[in-house]
């Protein structure tokens, strides 16, 4: 049997809007919102929902949790309201090649495949436009006011008339993008992180959102938690481009693919030669510290080939200028006293790997440095220090 939309309402009971989401003012203003269809449906992962004007109904990803479902709900109700009014509206993903956005889509879309010839890599064209497109759609004005109503929906009417909307705006107005053409089909997409943003120097609060979030590769980051921490975004972007793990998880791990040439590093000397000091990975271009604290930790953990790698540590310079950053992890373990007394707070705990030969046998071994991102109170910003060497093949390579 063949259902037209009407007959499958009939069939498969939808809520309408007044159902599922109670607002007398708002249905006061708009009493034909009250009779829309509100619906979830198993989408794409990044789409969180969008209203089809033909059949009246807004869908919700079935995937969101019921706090996001509401933010997503009232998102959408402010494209219907926009459209209603005449003001400036949304857009999606594929609207955005073809209107104003499409400049600014351009840009970060050039800059992302220059920054990764640069570096020797190779992107996929596809999920750079895709990338392009999400970082366009986040700067046009009906989405960030769409998202702005959501921000403020928990708010008490004495707090909204405190906080201006610009206040609340996660885009700048002089940043956003007003479309001159309304445009319908709007849809709401999992925030991630915007490539193009201002310096944000990264604060104790920004320290405190990571750490809120249980041990999770950025990777695994859910769009909620992405939103959270969009300072750190922010700083990735500016330090490692194309190689931020932000980045990666928002395009794809391009890495995975990746065929640049890696230098082994033989292993001649011992813990003895340990070299303390800062040395810069040519990878990220960062400088990374080295104490006696990646002694201790690589001599407590090491199971596998132990003697080989706290040798190793005798070429931890070497190691550090030729590792590549794969992966990282929030630090989300409680302060200790020792912490407190150095106020020391720490963020990531960054995976770069390199390739190590035992110059005794020529054998070859994976091994994964942990290097630790902390922010010191009395510092400037945030700092790296080798925490640990480990193997992590039985074999050699």
């Amino acid at each position: 049997i063949i259902l037209n939309d009407a007959e499958r309402r009939k069939v498969i009971y939808q809520p309408t809007l007044e159902e599922v989401y109670q607002s007398p003012e708002l249905y006061k203003a708009y009493p034909e919102l009250r009779d829309i269809f509100v619906a979830y449906e198993d989408m794409q992962n990044l789409i969180e929902g969008y209203y089809d004007p033909e059949m009246n109904m807004i869908s919700l990803n079935i995937k969101l949790s019921e706090g996001k479902a509401k933010s997503v709900l009232v998102h959408e109700i402010q494209h219907i309201i926009q459209e209603k009014e005449g003001f400036t509206q949304g857009t999606s993903l594929e609207a955005v090649w073809g209107n104003e956005a499409a400049k600014y889509a351009r840009e970060v879309y050039e800059g992302a495949k220059n920054d990764a010839e640069e570096q020797g890599a190779t992107l996929d064209d596809e999920f750079l436009m895709r990338g392009a497109a999400r970082a366009a759609y986040h700067h046009v004005t009906g989405e960030v006011q769409a998202r702005n109503v959501s921000a403020r929906m928990d708010m008490t009417a004495e707090e909204r008339r405190q906080k201006l909307l610009s206040e609340t705006e996660d885009v700048a107005r002089e940043d956003q993008i007003v479309l001159m053409d309304a445009l319908s089909g709007g849809e709401s997409y999992a925030q991630e992180q915007t490539p193009i943003q201002p310096e944000d120097k990264i604060t104790r609060e920004d320290i405190q959102a990571v750490r809120a979030i249980p041990g999770k590769s950025v990777n695994d980051f859910t769009s909620e938690e992405t939103q959270a921490t969009e300072n750190w975004a922010r700083k990735f972007w500016r330090e490692l481009k194309t190689k931020s793990p932000f980045f990666r998880a928002w395009f794809g791990d391009w890495r995975v693919n990746d065929k640049t040439p890696i230098k082994t590093v033989t292993v001649k000397g011992t813990k003895a030669n340990l070299k303390k000091g800062t040395y810069k990975n040519n990878d990220t271009q960062w400088d990374i510290e080295v104490t006696n604290r990646v002694v201790n930790e690589t001599e407590n953990h090491s199971k596998r080939n132990r003697q080989l790698f706290i040798d190793a540590l005798g070429n931890i310079d070497e190691i550090i200028e030729n590792a590549i950053l794969l992966d990282s992890v929030t630090r989300s373990e409680p302060e200790t006293d020792a912490e407190i007394k150095r106020k020391v707070d720490y963020a990531f705990m960054h995976s770069l790997y390199a390739v190590v030969e035992d110059n005794s046998t020529g054998e070859r071994f994976l091994a994964k440095l942990f290097v630790n991102e902390y922010y010191k109170q009395q510092g400037d910003g945030t700092k790296r220090q080798a925490y640990e060497l480990r193997d992590i093949t039985k074999t050699p390579l």
